[in-house]
């Protein structure tokens, strides 16, 4: 089976490789830091790499699709594969999503599952088509997200997960494997998130506070709006302190350690260093 892979995500090109499958080469983007490891990887194993050619698709790329390509397999690619080329392979694109589908199709499935609350995600293997994560289902399993997960707790484990179900699916030729429809369903779509996303508010509760910084801290995104200025929220703790203060209220603040009203509590939230310090009494929008 010759494979072409698409993507930064090592674990399932890990699997072809133990398996000793033919990889025709890996297309990276080169914009995304998760590359660099992809490429040390590839490097060290002797696998050709190509640049993704962004909204012109690299031409070399269409010439290795038609290079006796049985699958070409999709793992944290941004870009989108035109549908003529998605026909190039002999059976098929087989994408490699981080939900169990049909939920949390679209982007970033992992920050909006913690978000929301989810106590259960999934991986699944999923034949490509022109609408995007719609796809006959291959292979699929559950993965259970932990009461004080964060993003990259959730991520170690679906690659795991991909690495064993990778594995097994790439031990047989495509030829034989499924074509399962997905089930109908509405707002099952989500978009990718924004700054807008990642502003801790007022009116939030604390909860909601919490989820967003576990889904998104790694990133440096998570901040709060105060006169003006935006501050970088690394984390937030409740104190059980009950309050009568207005919701978003500062009541302290130092450089790196602020105090907030908070769904009527204290909440104590540290902040990213840099020289400017929130003004105690101002309201955070």
């Amino acid at each position: 089976m010759r494979i072409l892979y698409y993507g930064y995500l090592i674990e399932p090109l890990r699997a072809a490789v133990d398996l000793k499958l033919p990889v025709e080469g890996v297309i990276v983007e080169p914009d995304i830091g998760k590359t660099r490891d992809m490429l040390r990887f590839c490097g060290d194993r002797g696998i050709a790499t190509y640049e993704a050619g962004g909204k012109k698709c690299n031409p070399e790329i269409e010439q290795l699709l038609k290079k006796n390509i049985d699958v070409a397999v999709v793992g944290a690619f941004s870009q989108i594969i035109s549908e003529s080329n998605l026909k190039i392979p002999k059976y098929g694109f087989c994408n490699i999503h981080f939900s169990y589908l049909p939920y949390y199709r679209g982007n970033n499935p992992l920050e909006w599952m913690i978000v929301k609350g989810e106590r259960s995600g999934g991986v699944t293997f999923h034949w490509m088509s022109k609408n995007f994560d719609e796809g006959d289902i291959i292979s699929q399993c559950k993965v259970p997200i932990g009461p004080d997960d964060n993003y990259q707790a959730l991520l170690d484990r679906c690659l795991r997960k991909s690495y064993v179900m990778a594995k097994e699916t790439f031990s047989t030729n495509p030829s034989v494997w499924p074509r399962k429809s997905q089930k109908k369903m509405k707002g099952g779509y989500f978009a990718k998130r924004t700054k807008r996303d990642s502003q801790l508010k007022k009116d939030m509760s604390l909860l909601d506070i919490e989820r967003i910084i576990r889904a998104e801290s790694w990133k440096g995104v998570v901040y709060i709006h105060c006169n003006k200025r935006k501050f970088i929220v690394e984390s937030c703790k409740s104190t059980n302190v009950v309050t009568k203060e207005t919701n978003g209220r500062i009541l302290k603040a130092c450089e790196n350690n602020i105090v907030i009203a908070m769904s009527g509590k204290l909440a104590r939230f540290v902040i990213k260093g840099t020289g400017q310090i929130p003004r105690i009494g101002s309201i955070i929008d």
